[in-house]
């Protein structure tokens, strides 16, 4: 194997690394999201707090809420004020920092 073909593979090595990590990174993200999220929820009865899922494919990810009433405690209801718990667990997400840290890993740096 000479100097361009090791390089190559080498390349092809750290692209395998760094999309894995990338990974890593979207589930990482996401099930803190969702711990912050169920953490931030109001609760009366844990019906809300107990609904609070983390889905993971690759590089994308979803945290929802599955109960009834979800969407009217986030975004608030004619009778009821908003009680954000969603959108703060995504802002509070470090997947930025947490991608890069385990790119760099991945590189073996």
């Amino acid at each position: 194997m000479n100097g361009a073909a090791r390089l190559r593979a080498k390349i092809a090595r750290m692209g395998t690394g760094c999309r894995a990590a990338a990974e890593q990174a979207v589930r990482q993200a996401a099930e803190a999201a969702r711990d912050a999220a169920a953490a931030n929820a109001p609760v009366e009865t844990g019906r809300l707090r107990g609904s609070i899922r983390a889905s993971v494919s690759g590089l994308t990810a979803e945290v929802s809420a599955g109960c009834e009433y979800a969407a009217a405690v986030e975004l608030g209801s004619r009778k009821h004020p908003a009680q954000p718990y969603l959108l703060p667990a995504a802002q509070e997400s470090n997947f930025a920092e947490l991608a890069a840290e385990l790119a760099a890993k991945a590189m073996g740096r």
